[in-house]
């Protein structure tokens, strides 16, 4: 990722599991991602509500630099 200049968006929002939905927070993993480039500002990232997934969504709020 770095040698392309990409960014794991969770750096700067700290760890947020988004699997497995069903099970309590404690026992989920973070094993989904969204990468952005240099051009890109991150200004929220959070997970989303249950729905019907086993994955909860990654909402992220972007635009340009």
């Amino acid at each position: 990722l770095k040698e392309n200049r990409f960014v794991d968006t969770q750096l700067e929002f700290g760890i947020q599991p988004s699997w497995h939905a069903g099970y309590l927070p404690l026992f989920r993993i973070p094993i989904d991602q969204v990468v952005v480039n240099d051009q890109v500002k991150v200004y929220n990232r959070f997970l989303g509500e249950p729905t019907g997934s086993d994955h909860l969504p990654i909402l992220v709020e972007v635009g340009v630099k």
